[in-house]
């Protein structure tokens, strides 16, 4: 009984791990949203090869990092079941 207990608090704690860092994630995944539609605008905006060219930088960097949240999410979803 005494394992079955112990085993049980650390699936709870990890599930608990899980969903905090599964929040945080998600958190992310809402902020980046809106700055790259922004950085689209501000794109379609730019006047300067200059100026699209580091734009157009920030946004291949922001999506990656889009891209890797969204991987994670999924991730972390399967992993709280």
């Amino acid at each position: 009984y005494k394992t079955s207990e112990t085993s049980l608090s650390q699936v709870i704690e990890r599930r608990k791990t899980t969903m905090s860092n599964l929040e945080a994630v998600q958190k992310r995944i809402e902020e980046l949203n809106p700055l790259l539609l922004d950085i689209e605008n501000k794109i379609a905006a730019s006047t300067t090869q200059k100026e699209r060219t580091e734009l157009e930088g920030e946004r291949s960097k922001m999506a990656t990092e889009y891209n890797e949240k969204q991987a994670k999410e999924q991730e972390l979803l399967a992993e709280s079941q």
